[in-house]
């Protein structure tokens, strides 16, 4: 496992270029797919823990069970939480791994894959945490106003003003992983992820148009 001990999670998220130089070959179907699946699915795992902790504290008193709540969760966010993530992944490695042989490249796209899924850790944790963060504080503040608003949204804000900034993280870290996993300069790795991050930003333009 790539991240199988607190040094190696440093190490991605400080050292890139020596986790990407150790790791830029495929690791297997466990250390190339499974665990950065995990990563890619942080925030829909955060919805679905977030979902169980809201349905054992208020579901019984509205009446549902626990099986209830939670299936009503996967039936209206399920496709954005576990399935849309995993296409975005895909979507951006198929786009990578094709304008980085353009320009030279030699990696493989399974390796391509693994490490465009580690490369997402700073943006999903940043994700998981703000979903956790949300349910954790509607369900804890009171909400009889003896709490002065601007003390109840300041955690929200701040994770969301924060959010980009750990989105960057991950572009940067991509960035690294393509550069290494391929072989060519940080110049043309820049240019693939480039190239992905438009593309998922129209596929998410047009989601919005459409949606």
């Amino acid at each position: 496992m790539l991240l199988g001990s607190a040094a190696a999670l440093r190490e991605l998220l400080f050292h890139a270029e020596v986790f990407f130089g150790r790791n830029a070959d495929f690791k297997g179907p466990f250390a190339g797919v499974i665990v950065p699946a995990l990563i890619v699915l942080l925030g829909g795992i955060g919805t679905l823990l977030g979902s169980l902790l809201t349905a054992i504290l208020i579901s019984p008193s509205y009446g549902y069970s626990v099986t209830d709540s939670l299936g009503r969760t996967l039936e209206m966010a399920g496709f954005f939480s576990f399935v849309y993530p995993v296409l975005i992944w895909v979507l951006a490695s198929f786009v990578m791994y094709g304008v980085s042989r353009l320009l030279s490249g030699s990696g493989t796209l399974p390796a391509t894959i693994q490490n465009v899924g580690y490369g997402i850790f700073p943006a999903g944790f940043g994700f998981f945490v703000m979903i956790i963060g949300s349910v954790v504080m509607g369900l804890t503040i009171p909400n009889d106003g003896s709490i002065p608003f601007y003390i109840v949204v300041a955690p929200s804000v701040f994770l969301s003003m924060l959010f980009p900034v750990l989105v960057i993280w991950s572009i940067i870290l991509w960035v690294q992983a393509i550069s290494y996993t391929h072989r060519i300069s940080l110049g043309n790795a820049l240019i693939a992820v480039g190239a992905s991050v438009i593309i998922i930003f129209l596929v998410n333009l047009g989601g919005l148009a459409f949606g």
